[in-house]
């Protein structure tokens, strides 16, 4: 982010810190968050359930290229969805580094794609 777009480090340090505990708050309250549901209203009731339904494109600004993209992708992620991300043409390296944290971390190949698209 730095190098890239010009942030200050102890602002990318504090968005990489912001994403750490974002993703630390979702593996310890997933499991809640895709319970089944029954909704009642006052005539009927519902059923809500939580599934996969394929990949999911996110598009993300180049001012937060790594808070947006796990602030948006980690519900879909969570419910075994792969994620199809399309970073801003100005921030390259933030996006195969997202990239390589997903391998890092042992994720299946294709569970993770950056699409490197131009504006045009």
């Amino acid at each position: 982010m730095t190098e890239e777009m010009g942030k200050p480090l102890a602002q990318a340090e504090g968005e990489v810190l912001k994403c750490a505990q974002y993703i630390e708050y979702s593996i310890k309250h997933s499991l809640d968050f895709m319970e089944d549901e029954v909704l009642q209203t006052r005539q009927h009731r519902a059923f809500m359930s939580h599934d996969p339904i394929g990949p999911f494109l996110d598009i993300v600004p180049w001012n937060f290229p790594f808070w947006m993209p796990f602030k948006s992708m980690i519900p879909p992620l969570v419910l075994g969805n792969p994620i199809l991300m399309k970073h801003a043409p100005s921030t390259p390296k933030c996006a195969a580094a997202l990239e390589q944290l997903f391998t890092d971390a042992g994720f299946d190949p294709g569970v993770y794609q950056n699409l490197y698209i131009t504006n045009e």
